[in-house]
Protein backbone atom coordinates (compact mmCIF):
# COMPACT_ATOMS: atom_id res chain seq x y z
CA UNK A 1 0.00 0.00 0.00
CA UNK A 2 1.25 3.39 -1.08
CA UNK A 3 2.02 6.00 1.78
CA UNK A 4 1.59 9.55 1.74
CA UNK A 5 4.58 11.65 2.57
CA UNK A 6 4.91 15.06 2.66
CA UNK A 7 8.73 16.70 3.97
CA UNK A 8 8.53 20.23 5.04
CA UNK A 9 11.16 22.70 4.88
CA UNK A 10 10.62 25.87 6.56
CA UNK A 11 12.24 28.94 5.86
CA UNK A 12 13.23 32.64 6.09
CA UNK A 13 15.98 34.09 3.32
CA UNK A 14 17.82 30.71 2.99
CA UNK A 15 18.46 31.36 -0.49
CA UNK A 16 22.31 30.43 -0.04
CA UNK A 17 21.12 26.72 1.21
CA UNK A 18 17.75 25.76 0.03
CA UNK A 19 18.16 24.65 -3.48
CA UNK A 20 21.02 21.91 -1.80
CA UNK A 21 18.54 20.81 0.75
CA UNK A 22 15.82 20.43 -1.50
CA UNK A 23 18.10 18.47 -3.29
CA UNK A 24 19.01 16.48 -0.45
CA UNK A 25 15.21 15.83 0.67
CA UNK A 26 14.11 14.17 -3.05
CA UNK A 27 17.27 12.39 -3.44
CA UNK A 28 16.31 10.82 0.08
CA UNK A 29 12.63 10.36 -0.45
CA UNK A 30 13.67 8.70 -4.08
CA UNK A 31 16.19 6.16 -2.19
CA UNK A 32 13.84 4.82 0.53
CA UNK A 33 10.43 6.31 -0.52
CA UNK A 34 10.16 5.96 -4.10
CA UNK A 35 6.78 3.97 -4.81
CA UNK A 36 5.26 6.17 -2.79
CA UNK A 37 3.15 9.19 -3.05
CA UNK A 38 6.03 12.40 -1.70
CA UNK A 39 5.54 16.02 -1.67
CA UNK A 40 8.52 18.11 -0.46
CA UNK A 41 7.37 21.64 0.74
CA UNK A 42 8.29 24.99 1.34
CA UNK A 43 6.62 26.95 4.02
CA UNK A 44 8.28 30.40 3.66
CA UNK A 45 8.03 32.88 6.39
CA UNK A 46 7.81 35.94 3.31
CA UNK A 47 11.70 36.13 2.38
CA UNK A 48 12.41 38.81 0.60
CA UNK A 49 15.91 37.13 -0.77
CA UNK A 50 15.38 34.70 -3.93
CA UNK A 51 14.40 31.31 -1.77
CA UNK A 52 11.14 30.97 -3.34
CA UNK A 53 12.65 31.21 -6.77
CA UNK A 54 15.83 29.16 -5.46
CA UNK A 55 13.27 26.59 -4.23
CA UNK A 56 10.48 26.56 -7.54
CA UNK A 57 13.02 25.79 -10.08
CA UNK A 58 15.76 22.98 -8.23
CA UNK A 59 15.11 20.21 -10.07
CA UNK A 60 13.09 17.35 -7.89
CA UNK A 61 11.69 13.88 -9.14
CA UNK A 62 8.80 14.33 -6.57
CA UNK A 63 6.56 17.17 -7.00
CA UNK A 64 7.12 20.66 -4.88
CA UNK A 65 4.86 22.77 -3.61
CA UNK A 66 5.55 26.26 -1.75
CA UNK A 67 3.54 28.49 0.13
CA UNK A 68 4.05 31.86 1.95
CA UNK A 69 2.89 31.34 5.56
CA UNK A 70 3.33 35.71 5.82
CA UNK A 71 5.04 37.83 8.32
CA UNK A 72 2.24 38.15 10.72
CA UNK A 73 3.44 36.56 12.64
CA UNK A 74 6.66 35.33 10.50
CA UNK A 75 9.04 32.71 12.18
CA UNK A 76 9.41 28.47 12.00
CA UNK A 77 6.41 28.19 14.53
CA UNK A 78 3.67 29.86 11.68
CA UNK A 79 5.90 27.89 8.87
CA UNK A 80 4.81 24.61 10.98
CA UNK A 81 1.75 25.42 11.84
CA UNK A 82 0.61 25.80 8.28
CA UNK A 83 2.64 23.25 6.91
CA UNK A 84 0.37 20.68 9.63
CA UNK A 85 -2.79 22.07 8.79
CA UNK A 86 -2.38 21.68 5.08
CA UNK A 87 -1.13 17.58 5.74
CA UNK A 88 -4.27 17.33 8.18
CA UNK A 89 -6.75 18.88 5.10
CA UNK A 90 -4.95 16.36 2.24
CA UNK A 91 -4.53 13.33 4.91
CA UNK A 92 -1.00 12.75 5.00
CA UNK A 93 0.40 9.70 6.29
CA UNK A 94 3.90 10.90 7.44
CA UNK A 95 5.26 13.98 7.82
CA UNK A 96 8.94 15.18 9.06
CA UNK A 97 10.53 18.65 8.77
CA UNK A 98 14.40 19.50 8.00
CA UNK A 99 15.82 22.74 8.41
CA UNK A 100 16.13 25.08 5.40
CA UNK A 101 19.86 25.95 6.68
CA UNK A 102 21.58 22.60 7.16
CA UNK A 103 24.49 22.31 5.05
CA UNK A 104 25.35 19.15 6.54
CA UNK A 105 21.72 17.19 5.35
CA UNK A 106 22.10 14.10 3.58
CA UNK A 107 19.67 11.92 1.98
CA UNK A 108 19.67 9.43 4.40
CA UNK A 109 17.93 11.99 6.98
CA UNK A 110 14.88 11.43 5.14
Amino acid sequence: MKKNIAICIPSYNEESSIGHVTKQVDLGLKRFYGLDNCLIINADSDSTDKTKEIFSNTSTFFPKRYFNTGSNPRGKGQNLIKFFEFCSNLKIDFVATIDSDVQTVKPEWV
